[in-house]
């Protein structure tokens, strides 16, 4: 029997996940504020941002609501494909099954679930990115101060759960793929 090339695709699309997951952090990043060490607290600057000195105010918001189209339908795409062809893929191995792809499809189907995974932290982050977009399109009445306080909040809250779901869907996934298809060129 020989190797399916289709086998390498949702370690492609998962690892493509990844990657745009760790490229986000620094990106996101270059919006907070720089805080000050704790030997600057005794200096006369002040702590809290301000339009000139921070991104967080209006320009994350107009940011993310440039970004989150394109941004969220590369990665839904990589995700939905990673889904898709994990699944694919393990019922492939299955359908062609002898003892050795049984387990192989295992792995397929465990990063399939992970994958999908990513799905499921939509909802913690969905209202939070709302609230910043929301910010950007209120009427100016707002000091900018007050909008880079709570985009600072909510951005913040973003990063949690980017990162566990960082950690713990996407890592997973591509730990997954690679596993099967490690496998995969040993015994199909």
């Amino acid at each position: 029997m020989t190797s399916h090339p289709g086998l390498l695709l949702p370690l492609c699309t998962s690892s493509a996940s990844l990657a745009l997951s760790a490229f986000q952090f620094p990106l996101f990043l270059a919006f907070l504020p720089k805080h000050p060490s704790p030997s600057h607290h005794n200096s006369s600057r002040s702590t809290k941002p301000t339009s000139s000195a921070s991104l967080t105010g209006r320009p994350l918001s107009h940011f993310w609501a440039r970004f989150l189209v394109p941004g969220a339908g590369l990665v839904v795409a990589c995700a939905a494909t990673s889904t898709l062809a994990g699944a694919l893929s393990a019922r492939w191995l299955a359908q062609h099954g002898h003892l050795e792809t049984t387990e192989v499809a295992r792995w397929y189907a465990y990063g399939s679930v992970a994958a999908a995974g990513h799905f499921a932290f939509a909802p913690a982050v969905i209202p939070l990115i709302r609230r910043m977009v929301g910010r950007g399109e209120e009427v100016e009445d707002r000091e900018d101060e007050e909008v880079a306080v709570e985009n600072e909040k909510d951005q913040g809250r973003w990063f949690v759960w980017h990162t566990v779901r960082t950690v713990t869907v996407d890592l997973a996934a591509v730990v997954c793929f690679a596993k099967g298809v490690a496998l995969s060129l040993w015994i199909v």
